[in-house]
């Protein structure tokens, strides 16, 4: 009988292995196409143009959010928070300098549209509420857990996520309590990461998605959701024959990561995630390889899809500037546009009509990127 018994419990413990292997195995996704034919998504999409004038001019494009039910758009550019209106009129920018209700370096940005405040991360050490008309409303400290990127969970509490890890720091996100002005709680261990110490900033790592919130980071090769108070990764990346080989990364450990990221991308690997979202029923992860390459991820058959850049789903024009989506939000992605994407060498004219994703638009070559919003 106790042999009987033995074995019983021998037998259901090996089932639970079994299980437990193959939901693992079932979470972890090669980064390879399956699927031969392309992927278009059907989607509706708004264009902004964003105004451009001396106090408004955009460079690079970091992040974006709208709130069209307050009638903002707010857009991290040159290190600081431009403030349009839903149409794209310039109304005010934060103000730069070193008194009182100034910014130095703006890294990271998120609004509450309940509350209608921007939270925004100063150089990395310090966490800043303004309202939408851009005045300072509280300046907190954050030099022992410095940061650059943020996520509200309520009106005391944010995520953090931590610019460097390494020696003391072990944990890539930390949850801020505003009322004691300090990190309370820490999430998603250093060890998830073959390097944690070298990274890249994209300013777009948590993501939220029909009232669940996600987050990615470039190092670490999953995607996580947070629920029951903690982070939870549910996808493991696998990037096969890309994947950076331990005995470069740990060469190049203490000498930085563009190095790093330079080197292994020469020898084609893949050295980073830049972006791993859920968005129309898919994961969407865009590596970071010379191509650019977007992986689409069929949440329910783990089909998987690599149509090329993320733009590419979309039905939107191969430029240069669609690579990169400038915000993920709720039910939509941001993609940003520059005009100039549309003009070449031998184009002396300074405006033409231009086509993106079925309007038809009149641009100047030197004007504010365009806004393309799909839903």
């Amino acid at each position: 009988m106790k042999n009987k018994v033995k074995y019983s419990i021998q037998i259901f413990l090996l089932a639970l292995l079994v299980l437990s292997c193959s939901d693992h195995k079932e979470n972890t996704i090669l980064l390879k196409a399956t699927q031969s034919e392309k992927l278009t998504l059907s989607s509706n999409s708004r264009i902004v143009q964003l105004e451009t004038n001396s106090e408004s001019v955009l460079k690079s494009i970091l992040k974006t959010n709208v709130d069209f039910s307050n009638d903002r758009i707010f857009v991290l550019s040159n290190f600081n928070i431009y403030i349009f209106n839903s149409k794209g009129t310039y109304l005010n920018k934060l103000k730069v300098g070193k008194g009182p209700g100034e910014i130095t370096r703006i890294m990271a940005f998120t609004i509450n549209t309940a509350t209608k405040l921007i939270y925004a991360i100063d150089n990395a050490t310090n966490l800043i509420l303004f309202d939408y008309n851009g005045n300072m409303i509280k300046n907190l400290s954050i030099k022992s857990f410095a940061s650059c990127d943020i996520s509200v969970l309520n009106d005391d509490n944010v995520f953090l996520l931590r610019n460097y890890v390494s020696g003391k720091e072990n944990f890539f996100v930390g949850m801020y309590n505003i009322s004691s002005q300090k990190v309370v709680k820490y999430f998603v261990s250093a060890e998830k990461s073959p390097y944690p110490p070298n990274t890249i900033y994209t300013a777009n790592n948590f993501i939220e998605n029909k009232g669940n919130l996600y987050f990615y980071t470039p190092n670490v090769f999953g995607l996580f959701e947070y629920r029951n108070s903690d982070f939870h990764q549910i996808l493991s990346f696998n990037m096969g024959v890309k994947s950076v080989p331990k005995s470069l990364s740990d060469k190049y450990e203490k000498r930085g990561q563009s190095e790093l990221r330079d080197v292994a991308k020469s020898k084609h690997y893949i050295p980073y995630i830049l972006y791993a979202f859920p968005f129309k029923g898919h994961y969407f992860i865009v590596a970071d390889d010379e191509f650019t390459n977007c992986y689409a991820i069929n949440i329910q058959n783990k089909k998987t899809y690599n149509n090329g850049t993320l733009s590419t789903y979309f039905n939107l024009p191969e430029k240069k500037s669609l690579k990169h989506p400038g915000g993920v939000q709720d039910d939509l992605i941001i993609f940003h546009c520059n005009p100039s994407d549309f003009f070449d060498s031998k184009t002396s004219m300074a405006a033409k009509e231009i086509q993106i994703a079925g309007h038809n638009i009149e641009v100047n070559q030197d004007d504010n990127p365009i806004l393309i919003i799909i839903q």
